[in-house]
């Protein structure tokens, strides 16, 4: 199987020591990746935004892609994280249907809770971690609870990222889009502290979302996603791991908040079932 390092030599006379999807080159900044459902997208999807992005760099043969892979250059200009979520919110000719995300859920928690057992059997377990599953485990199962709400089959798609960070690199790589509910963004872009509970009503407003998306926007910050991925594939016996377990567990008051403000705003615009114990 050939190397990228071996492709970025043979067709881009680029010679570097170490493979790696980001990397600097001559004082350029390249970007090298498998292609992807949206690459034949992203042109139109950076310039929609009245950004430069990642350009595509042509092999020695003057071909954009090299055996499945496709090199970029780009530099890093100005961009705000608001106008990446007002592009995320544009419904595009696409749905998501409610029962697959549904499924998807509830396959997730069926994995954590094993790995949860499992792990909480043993006499050398962390607490925290322990802790944690069983909280989260509830409220997995209330942002279900809460999805059986929606009366829609389907609901609205744009194009979202896979990670949201407030990072030009993150924000315009080419391999960091999925075609996802409009709000996916919106509703990281919160939970993760990008976006304030005001800037959040400003945005529903502004994106005139329909009353499932509503309860859908509450259900997703509900579900806890990140906790249960860290369950299902982190050795939780790790040093960096338990860091991390701790950082969440010192932040679940907060989260509580975030989560009853949230519950307060979006009640205004549509009835969402009230969490008793939240």
């Amino acid at each position: 199987m050939v190397s990228k390092l071996e492709i970025l030599q043979r067709f881009y006379q680029i010679y570097i020591d170490q493979e790696s999807d980001y990397f600097t080159y001559q004082n350029n900044n390249y970007y090298f990746c498998r292609i992807n459902n949206f690459t034949n997208n992203y042109s139109y999807y950076i310039h929609s935004l009245n950004l430069a992005g990642f350009t595509v760099v042509n092999n020695c043969f003057d071909r954009p892609i090299t055996m499945d892979h496709i090199l970029y250059i780009y530099q890093i200009e100005p961009y705000t994280l608001d106008m990446f979520i007002r592009r995320s919110m544009i419904p595009i000719p696409s749905t998501i249907e409610v029962i697959k995300i549904k499924e998807s859920w509830c396959k997730i928690l069926d994995e954590a809770k094993c790995k949860i057992g499992n792990y909480a059997s043993r006499i050398s377990h962390f607490e925290h971690f322990v802790v944690l599953s069983y909280y989260y485990q509830g409220l997995g199962e209330c942002a279900i609870s809460i999805l059986n709400q929606i009366k829609s089959i389907k609901l609205p798609a744009g194009i979202e990222h896979f990670y949201l960070e407030d990072n030009y690199e993150t924000l315009c790589c080419p391999s960091n889009f999925v075609i996802a509910s409009r709000i996916k963004d919106l509703t990281t872009g919160y939970k993760n502290n990008l976006i304030m509970i005001n800037e959040l009503e400003e945005y529903i407003n502004s994106a005139n979302l329909t009353n499932d998306e509503l309860v859908y926007l509450y259900a997703r910050l509900l579900f806890p996603g990140e906790f249960m991925q860290l369950a299902i594939n982190d050795d939780c016996n790790d040093n960096l791991i338990k860091a991390k377990l701790l950082k969440i567990y010192q932040n679940i008051d907060n989260e509580k908040e975030m989560l009853n403000q949230a519950y307060q705003l979006l009640s205004k615009y549509t009835y969402i079932p009230k969490i008793a114990w939240l």
